[in-house]
């Protein structure tokens, strides 16, 4: 129903903007706007840019908010308008977050186990299986790779079955070669496991049930 574009042969960028209720004439004065214009160097490939001004009447001028490319990708700028801070990767379907200091926050009230409820959920969409589950990693640039894995912390479904909810937690490093390798195991019976050898034993085993002979284990 309403089309914008450059009728001069050129890759200009339309925009439809707000002024204020003074407004002098001028694009400068603008207060927000929605701006749409071709990746840089192609006709055919579009980006849409929204902006907002802040003290427009002494000196203010518009600055990039948010920006949604060709590719779906979507990109929310910092207080300056300049650097992208929080990144949608669309094709990677994952949020990424740069910055300096605390990069996320999440505060609310505390949450019971009970029902699932929680401050931040890190699950799985995978068929119910056992080893499926969520993981949290934490990476480094290395001299030769960049956010490589150095540790990470997993949540996982112990024995998969009908009414059988088990779960198990471990922990992992990764040694000097590149191997991410499990360090230590809590199963669903509160058995703690060292070193997991892959059959369920370790360096140390702390057993966790109830009346065990054998309380402490090493291996």
């Amino acid at each position: 129903d309403l089309i914008l574009g450059g009728a001069d042969g050129t890759n200009t960028a339309s925009t439809i903007g707000h002024a204020p209720y003074n407004w002098s004439g001028s694009s400068d004065d603008l207060i927000s706007s929605i701006e749409m214009s071709p990746v840089v160097g192609t006709q055919d490939d579009g980006v849409i840019e929204l902006k907002t001004a802040n003290n427009i009447n002494t000196g203010g001028t518009l600055q990039t908010r948010l920006k949604v490319d060709n590719l779906g990708d979507i990109s929310f700028y910092e207080d300056t308008g300049t650097t992208p801070k929080f990144f949608w990767d669309a094709s990677a379907e994952r949020l990424n977050l740069t910055g300096d200091g605390t990069s996320l926050s999440l505060i609310g009230a505390t949450q019971s186990i009970v029902g699932g409820a929680s401050n931040l959920k890190i699950g799985s969409s995978d068929v119910a299986g056992a080893g499926k589950g969520g993981q949290l990693n934490f990476t480094a640039n290395t001299t030769s790779l960049a956010n490589y894995p150095v540790a990470g912390i997993h949540g996982y479904h112990e024995t998969v079955g009908a009414g059988n909810y088990s779960g198990y937690l471990s922990l992992f490093t990764t040694t000097s070669g590149g191997s991410i390798t499990e360090r230590l195991r809590i199963d669903s019976s509160g058995t703690v496991i060292v070193n997991n050898n892959g059959s369920g034993n370790g360096l140390i085993k702390i057993n966790g049930a109830t009346g065990s002979t054998e309380a402490l284990i090493f291996q």
